[in-house]
């Protein structure tokens, strides 16, 4: 499954697969990091198509890393 939306590009291969985010290097990185740990924190992350991963271009990592941390999200 492939669906883009807010500079997010979202891919999923099997259900039992790592969910991923991709986000481009134009997101809107507020909406999209909203987006995001509103989708993570739904059902506390319960359900199996939870993202699992994301990954960030480097031009805008150190953005959305800030952005994370002003959600009080951590990164691993």
């Amino acid at each position: 499954m492939n669906i883009s939306y807010y500079g997010i590009f979202l891919f999923s291969v099997f259900i039992s697969s790592v969910s991923q985010i991709i986000l481009k290097k134009s997101a809107n990185i507020k909406l999209a990091v909203k987006r995001i740990l509103d989708s993570k924190t739904f059902d506390n992350g319960v359900i199996c198509a939870s993202e699992q991963a994301v990954i960030i271009p480097t031009s805008i990592y150190d953005k959305v890393k800030e952005e994370f941390t002003a959600r009080n999200a951590y990164i691993l």
